[in-house]
């Protein structure tokens, strides 16, 4: 139990370090730019699949509206 306290105090220690340094503040900027990134792509994927629903369906009401109204005329 206590190899892992040291263990886990270690990775602590140089997390902090990498934190700290000027190269660790860029990584980690850059994992959450990244991260930000894939959830605006994600956002963008998702309002673009409603947009194209939304299309489909409002085609298709009108394609059954034309038939409905060419059947009945």
């Amino acid at each position: 139990m206590l190899d892992y306290l040291k263990i886990g105090k270690r990775l602590q220690v140089a997390a902090a370090q990498v934190c700290s340094s000027s190269t660790g503040s860029i990584v980690v900027v850059g994992l959450v730019v990244a991260a930000a990134a894939a959830a605006a792509v994600v956002v963008v994927v998702v309002v673009v699949v409603v947009v194209v629903v939304v299309v489909v369906v409002v085609v298709v009401g009108v394609v059954i509206v034309v038939v409905v109204v060419a059947v009945v005329v």
